[in-house]
Parts: structure tokens; sequence; C-alpha cells
């Protein structure tokens, strides 16, 4: 059984989003049914030219320079050529509703101007020095992207205890640790970030918190069977390890985060922006197991990541993805409601209002209606 049926609404100054599941087989298909939108609250994009503040308050809500944020964000984009062109694809990417963008590489400047004038934040990756020898070549790439246009958050090392990789390549807590001091020196006010794979024990993870301010997990679930990827996918075929195949698996990772992160620290949900086929070389491919996401898909997770207290979504993968297309049309349409939802997204969560009966209609009910509640005033 899993979850397919999401939506939102408005009653007495309270918002809502409800994820039900309804009665399926197959791992990456479901059917949707979506309560109408009766809320809608634009958001208006500020340029980010000064240095940016960022922190979080007690509800782990993320604050840019004060101001309670909702983070939308993609991890990569086409940014290759002169600065009309990467000018060009981040004021898509802004007029899409995302607010943060990653660059990446030592030319990082030229992309972060051009997110910047299109009124994105940035973040960018700075690794983590693994021994004592490491800190001085560290320390020298933080001040480099130190002073990048619109900085808003500093990664680490992504997905540094990834139970696929051999042990030797893999982060060590100590060094996420041993660097982080050093990242709240050189650049104050901005707020580190790691992402985790969505393997290993709670308390393993737990051991990177005092190395980072915002946790994540990724969490890619639209996998056709069959598909083999040795070193990205288990045995099974599947990204995860919980017992959950299905795509309801997304929500599951998240409050798995949360019992890593504690109450009061940003978690934010990695989502799919791809086709696991098209991470195959093109002589390998097989064009029947292209899967993408469909808009369905794509909302159901982001609402079930939100409901269980996501407070950013990041998009990965978009750079396999063709552009323009109806799946890259798909993840900006998301995108879009979610930015024009962020009033309601930042509120503070309160306690259900909401009762929930269910009818017989043949199947048992696993995890049945979620439903999260804000306080809109």
């Amino acid at each position: 059984m899993s979850h397919e049926f999401c939506g939102t609404g408005i009653q007495a100054g309270a918002a809502f989003f409800v994820c039900e599941p309804t009665p399926t087989r197959r791992r990456t298909g479901f059917r949707s049914i979506f309560l109408p939108l009766v809320v809608t609250i634009l958001t208006i994009h500020g340029a980010f030219g000064a240095p940016i503040e960022t922190n979080y308050n007690d509800d782990g809500v993320i604050t840019v320079n004060g101001d309670r944020r909702f983070i939308l964000g993609l991890y990569t984009y086409d940014t290759d050529g002169d600065i009309v062109k990467q000018r060009a694809a981040m004021d898509e990417l802004a007029t899409a509703g995302f607010n943060l963008v990653a660059v990446r590489g030592k030319n990082a400047r030229v992309p972060s101007a051009a997110a910047v004038a299109s009124g994105l934040m940035t973040w960018t990756d700075v690794g983590a020095p693994k021994t004592e020898k490491d800190i001085k070549a560290f320390r020298k790439t933080v001040r480099r992207i130190s002073s990048l246009p619109g900085l808003a958050f500093v990664e680490t090392v992504d997905e540094p205890a990834w139970t696929l990789l051999p042990p030797e390549r893999r982060t060590p807590p100590e060094a996420l640790i041993r660097g982080y001091p050093i990242i709240k020196k050189e650049i104050p006010n901005r707020l580190v970030y790691t992402n985790h794979a969505p393997t290993n024990l709670v308390s393993t993870l737990q051991r990177y918190n005092d190395g980072t301010d915002v946790v994540a997990v990724d969490m890619y679930p639209i996998i056709p069977p069959g598909l083999s990827l040795p070193g990205l996918t288990f045995s099974d075929g599947l990204q995860g390890d919980l017992n959950n195949p299905y795509i309801s698996q997304v929500g599951e990772y998240v409050r798995k985060m949360r019992r890593v992160a504690g109450p009061g620290r940003p978690v934010f949900s990695v989502q799919q922006a791809f086709a696991w086929a098209m991470l195959q070389p093109a002589d390998e491919r097989d064009s029947g197991q292209v899967l993408y996401p469909t808009r369905d898909e794509l909302r159901f997770m982001a609402y079930q990541a939100i409901i269980e207290s996501a407070t950013g979504i990041l998009y990965w993968g978009s750079h396999s993805m063709p552009k323009p297309s109806s799946h890259w049309d798909d993840v900006k349409s998301v995108v879009r409601e979610l930015a024009d939802l962020e009033a309601v997204l930042v509120a503070r969560s309160v306690d259900s209002v909401i009762s929930t009966q269910y009818h017989e209609i043949g199947h048992s009910v696993d995890d049945g209606v979620s439903v999260l509640v804000k306080d809109v005033g």
C-alpha cells in the first residue's frame, strides 16, 4: 500500500496539507486525487547582491536576513556558456519558483553573479579535512568561496557515510567536525549543509551533527523494475534499504532524518529530478527503462516530505533531463506551486484540528491519512 493522494486547503486561518493512501501494487505508479487549491500566496523574490545571513528558528525553518523562508533549491543546471546564457538559465529557475541554486568549481563566480542578478541565493561545497594535514588546504578552499555572490549555504561532503561506498572512501564524522569551526570563522552567519544517503543507522548519522547545521537526505524512488546500477543501488534495484519500496518511502526517510537531526534543526529533502537510466552510458541504456517522475509523483513527494517536517526541498539530477521537455515542465510546475505557498509553508505548525474517518473499500489501512496544519493567522 502506498500513499497516493495529496492536497492543500485552508480553513479558519489554518492551512493544511493532506496525503492519503490508495491501493496499488506498482512500485512506480499510482492513482492521484487532488483537493482543490483554495489558497494562493505569491512570493516576491528579492535580489541578494549584499551579503546574506542565514540562520534557523527553533522549529527548523530557515531564516534569510531574518525572514522565514522555505528553501526550494536545485543541485545542478546547464550553466555553460557566456553570462547571457547563464542569466537566462537563472531567470528560468527564478520564474519557476526556485530560490537557491548550487554553483560549483573554480569558475563558480560567473554563475553566482547570474544567479544573484535573477534573485537567487547560491550554495557550494568545500569538502572536509580528513586529517590535520588537510586543514591548510581546506581553509584556503573556504576562503576562496567566502566572497561568492549570494552565498547562503556551505556544503561539506555529500553522503559522507554512504553504505555502498567502500570504507576507505567514506568520510568520518571527525572530518566534518574538524572543518565546521573553520567554515564558521571564515564565512560567518552562513549555515553549513550536509546531505546523507538513505542508509546507515540513526546513531551513525547523529555523529555528524556537530559538523553541520542543516541535515538532508536524498531519496529517488522512481526506479523501473529490472534496472541494474551497480554502485548506485542495492542488489534488489532499490536506492533505499527500508522495508517500504514505494514512493511513500520519501516521507519515511525524512522522518528518519528528523530523528537524526532532533526537533529544532533544519531537515531538507533532496528529491528526484531525473530518470535513473539516464545515469547509464548511452550505449548501455535501454530506452524502455527511461522513467521520469510524473507531475503527480513529484507533487506527492514534495507534500509528503513537508508533512514529515522538511523545511526545504532540493532537486537533484536535472542536468540529465532534456530541456525543454514535459518532464522539466513538471518539476517547474510543482516548484512554482510550492513557492506560491511559501507564507503557509514557513508558518508554525499546530496540532491537527482535522479528524478522519475511514470507509470500507476492501483494503487495509496502513499509514492512513497524514495531515499537517499550519497557523497562518
